[in-house]
């Protein structure tokens, strides 16, 4: 409350005497009639009358005070749909009244306690029953609790990101110039707009020290891609005669695609840095390099309208300047130093520095992949860029056809490839192989001249061919093995026993072991009858004199003679004995 004037004070006690002498149903009168004189309202004076002690209401508090007349489900429902009616952009749609009336007309709202009857309760009431149940959308929409992050000593963490520089873009890759950037020519709500510029804007990366708030900015023309991150590493790392250097051991990083690749992965896991990926849409995580961006702005871009750079390199060359200045004299709110100052405590242990820009590129290649080798000794392989090309491989030891080979892509050295070869021992020999070029009849570079052919030198296989065949068949060559076996030679003939793995087992005699028999059941088996008249050429045959044979056989068989009857005379006739007897007449 602000401090009452002389004037005011003594008009307020005039007004409280009133208000004292007053009966109870004068003094609302009373405060309308000091409210408009005043210009102040009843509440207000209610407020400066009590404050100056001059005079109390005596108003006794609401038997139902600090009690909530809305359910926590109803105030949830009408959260919720605040909450998801809510745009991406923090626009509310959706109303604190109409969802009270909304969730009335459901049977949802406050409930009267002498009556039972459901009523809509009104805007202010449930904004006070969200609020109490910690379920307001502004309650909401805070997020979560930030962690207060400290850092022990310079280079322990470094973050990197980077950000389209809106003031400007670099056609041709910043060679004919760097320009002005024409908002209404590349809004981004406009339909292509932005694709159209894509590889000509301008990319501002950063990287902070976060112990010290030291920073480090490089421009560079085209979109945001993995070399870009890496050549920003590398620059970033060396030692440029002023105090930001060195390997950090951490770095954060966001979830995008540039420092996500298999070759800046691979050159950071070489270089012994742990990458942190902060969550998508929690930019806060790296909220030191985030600050510098805006920072930067205000501090060297904000003054480009006065000055347009003529490429590129006049744009680093100037951000060099200002950033030198800025980190030597500007003191750093938080520990009050200059950035550089107080990066300048770091120890000797906690320096790693940075090997040569050279050998840093040198590393620099994707995950390993594989191609199989042709029957011309050639691969074909697609270096991002640059489209399918064919390599010929012939010339690297070791290297046979229908067999994989291992390989690397150094962006550097793109299109060529890198050719991972291993030795006996288990280390890795590299060879770098150029893409094959064609002549103007569309033949590779590596053909041989027609009239000049000579055969390629056998490869190692065939060569170990020679001596597998020399050592079956005693000649080296594969038409004089076919010829061998053509003539039913045998191979390792008195060298090898095609069976002595089985000769030299001793197979042991077993004991029958005693079992039970199956009752498996069959059918009776039986030879079918024979015709009368074949039976009697049979048996006269075998020996049998009878010359009734015909009618003994009708009269005691009929027409057909049991097969089993006709074995038992012929083998009884074959016997020796004579044809009655054997007929069993």
């Amino acid at each position: 409350m602000d401090a009452a004037t002389v004037v005011e004070l003594e008009l307020l006690r005039e007004l409280a005497g009133r208000l004292k002498a007053a009966g109870h149903r004068e003094r609302g009168a009373i405060m309308l009639d000091a409210a408009a004189r005043l210009g102040k309202s009843k509440a207000t004076l209610y407020a400066r009358l009590k404050a100056a002690g001059l005079y109390d209401a005596g108003r006794k508090q609401r038997s139902d005070a600090g009690k909530l007349s809305v359910s926590e489900d109803v105030a949830l429902a009408a959260a919720g749909l605040i909450h998801h009616g809510t745009r991406a952009n923090g626009k509310r749609n959706f109303k604190v009244k109409a969802a009270a009336e909304l969730l009335h007309a459901q049977g949802l709202g406050r409930v009267d306690e002498a009556t039972g009857e459901v009523l809509a309760p009104s805007a202010t009431t449930m904004r006070r029953a969200m609020r109490a149940y910690h379920c307001h959308p502004d309650q909401l929409a805070a997020g979560h609790a930030a962690a207060h992050i400290k850092y022990a000593h310079p280079n322990q963490v470094w973050q990197i990101d980077s950000s389209v520089a809106v003031l400007f873009y670099a056609p041709g890759g910043g060679i004919r110039g760097v320009e002005l950037l024409d908002d209404a020519e590349v809004y981004k709500n406009k339909p292509g707009a932005m694709k159209r510029v894509q590889d000509d804007l301008c990319i501002r990366w950063m990287m902070t020290d976060p112990y010290s708030g030291a920073y480090f900015v490089r421009y560079y023309a085209g979109h945001e891609d993995s070399m870009g991150f890496v050549e920003f590493l590398i620059e970033a790392m060396q030692c440029r005669g002023e105090p930001l250097h060195g390997v950090p051991l951490n770095l954060v990083l966001d979830k995008g695609s540039a420092g996500r690749a298999a070759m800046a992965r691979r050159l950071l896991a070489q270089l012994g840095v742990t990458v942190h990926e902060h969550a998508v849409k929690n930019s806060r995580a790296k909220g030191s390099v985030e600050g510098m961006h805006n920072i930067w702005e205000q501090v060297f871009e904000s003054r480009l309208f006065m000055w347009l750079p003529e490429n590129i390199a006049a744009l680093n060359a100037r951000a060099d300047q200002v950033r030198a200045a800025h980190c030597s004299k500007a003191p750093h709110t938080r520990h009050g130093l200059t950035r550089w100052g107080m990066w300048q405590r770091i120890s000797a242990s906690q320096l790693r520095l940075a090997p040569s820009v050279e050998l840093l590129r040198d590393q620099v290649v994707g995950k390993d992949e594989t191609r199989l080798v042709d029957n011309q000794l050639t691969i074909s392989f697609a270096v991002k860029g640059h489209g399918s090309r064919t390599y010929y491989v012939g010339g690297v030891p070791g290297v046979q056809i229908g067999e994989r080979v291992t390989l690397r892509v150094n962006m550097y050295r793109a299109p060529a490839i890198d050719l991972v070869m291993c030795h006996a021992d288990g280390t890795e020999r590299l060879y770098t192989i150029a893409p094959a070029e064609k002549d103007a009849g569309g033949f590779f570079d590596f053909g041989v001249d027609f009239g000049s052919y000579k055969a390629l030198p056998k490869s190692a296989a065939e060569k170990q061919l020679e001596r597998i065949n020399q050592a079956a068949y005693g000649v080296p060559s594969a038409l004089e093995v076919a010829t061998a076996r053509k003539a039913r030679e045998n191979a390792y003939e008195g060298t090898l026993n095609p069976f002595a793995d089985f000769d030299a087992v001793t197979v042991p005699t077993y004991l029958p072991k005693r079992g039970t028999d199956h009752p498996m059941e069959t059918a009776a088996r039986e030879l079918p009858p024979v015709a009368t008249p074949d039976a009697v050429r049979r048996l006269k045959a075998a020996g049998d004199t009878r010359t009734d044979l015909y009618a003994q056989l009708i009269a005691e068989h009929g027409a057909e003679v049991p097969a089993a009857w006709l074995d038992a005379q012929l083998a009884a006739l074959q016997g020796g004995a004579d044809g009655r007897k054997a007929s069993g007449f």
